[in-house]
């Protein structure tokens, strides 16, 4: 944390929290709120679009998207089962990347999960 800090003071005089993240190349919380927010409103198209621009301009590790996609699910109102099933979807994808999968498609699978998750009908509650 400490070599991040001296970093960031090396560049720049005041550092602000997005330099850091930009610093590390982790995703912020900015950017995964916009990317949730495609996933879990737009069209599959727009949504792959928005995914890919924030990934590729900011230089975004897919692992690190997909784990804070995670922390995400785990926060929504979703009904236990479409959280599983997300979080299910999120874990194989993260799988496929350690062995060295494409990303474009591992992007286009978290993509389709989240869109197949709206097609899922709400259980009625009693």
């Amino acid at each position: 944390m400490m070599n991040i800090l001296e970093s960031c003071s090396l560049t720049y005089k005041e550092i602000p929290v997005e330099k850091i993240y930009q610093v590390t190349g982790r995703p912020s919380p900015t950017d995964i709120e916009e990317i949730y927010r495609a996933l879990t409103n737009e069209d599959y198209r727009s949504a792959l679009q928005v995914f890919m621009t924030i990934k590729t301009e900011k230089s975004l590790a897919l692992e690190d998207i997909a784990r804070d996609l995670h922390k995400c699910v785990m926060e929504t109102s979703y009904e236990e089962n479409m959280k599983m099933f997300l979080i299910s979807r999120l874990s194989e994808i993260e799988f496929r990347l350690s062995h060295g999968v494409n990303e474009r498609a591992q992007v286009a699978s978290i993509v389709g999960s989240f869109l197949e998750i709206r097609t899922v009908p709400a259980s009625k509650s009693k």
